[in-house]
């Protein structure tokens, strides 16, 4: 298993003992996503779907390089990975 850190937007951090990253143990984004269900269900919702998709607001970003949202389930990870989470609005 890998260990990774998720960066959490600031807005949310609330919902994670005012944490804004996290180390965490996962080596695919399923266990991830596995992990975020277990320890941080509100969170949880607020990035997936029931279906467990990513909602359509959410973005990737692993290493710096955005992830297409509609493959992201397949991402695997590597120690030392660095995922960030954005969530993207709307307005003006």
């Amino acid at each position: 298993m890998s260990t990774i850190k998720v960066l959490i937007p600031q807005f949310l951090s609330h919902l994670i003992e005012q944490k804004q990253e996290l180390q965490v143990e996962a080596g695919s984004m399923n266990e991830l996503k596995t992990f975020f269900q277990q320890s941080y269900t509100e969170f949880s919702e607020r990035i997936w779907t029931d279906q467990g998709e990513a909602k359509r607001s959410v973005l990737f970003v692993l290493n710096d390089e955005l992830l297409q949202t509609a493959n992201s389930e397949n991402t695997e990870f590597a120690s030392g990975d660095e995922l960030g989470i954005i969530l993207q609005f709307a307005g003006g």
